[in-house]
């Protein structure tokens, strides 16, 4: 199964964080990403997205792009200030899920669930769309595939950035 990561779009300001919404500019960049990967995001039958507004905004975008038919499931542990556990908290909804997954969110909640998946210490800009291969939701044994960013295709690993788990 893969499992597929995206951040959302670059977003306009706002009177709060929770209000801000995508620019035409990120919406654009998003769905230029998206489109790249669309074969392969074809198989996606089920969509995880965090709360905000912007993190939905990005959900829907790529589930029209992809012809996405499925409902689109909130989910509470991939907002902003998920950490450790509740990011692995994601994992009781779809533990026994067979199929490739889309998660949405920002990048601290899908960087950290990457490192406990993967074990790559990823960076994510607005708009990346990265994959990884797992047989078994079990920490450090999934194969990182590739990154898709709007402006490279190239992984961009750090260290020490994502909260070791």
């Amino acid at each position: 199964m893969r499992v597929f990561f995206l951040r959302h779009g670059m977003t306009a300001k706002a009177e709060s964080d929770d209000a801000r919404s995508l620019t035409a500019d990120g919406e654009a960049a998003l769905r230029e990403v998206i489109a790249r990967r669309a074969d392969e995001l074809s198989m996606v039958g089920l969509v995880l997205t965090g709360p905000l507004g912007r993190i939905r905004e990005t959900a829907t975008i790529a589930a029209e792009v992809i012809g996405y038919q499925g409902d689109i499931v909130d989910n509470q542990s991939l907002n902003k200030l998920s950490r450790g556990q509740e990011i692995i908290a994601t994992l009781d909804e779809v533990e026994n899920y067979d199929g490739d997954i889309l998660l949405v969110s920002h990048e601290s909640s899908l960087c950290n669930l990457m490192l406990w998946l993967a074990g790559e210490d990823l960076l994510m800009s607005n708009s990346s769309l990265a994959a990884i291969e797992i047989n078994s939701w079990t920490p450090r044994t999934g194969k990182l595939l590739w990154q898709e960013s709007p402006n490279s295709r190239e992984i961009k690993r750090t260290r020490n950035f994502a909260d070791l788990f």
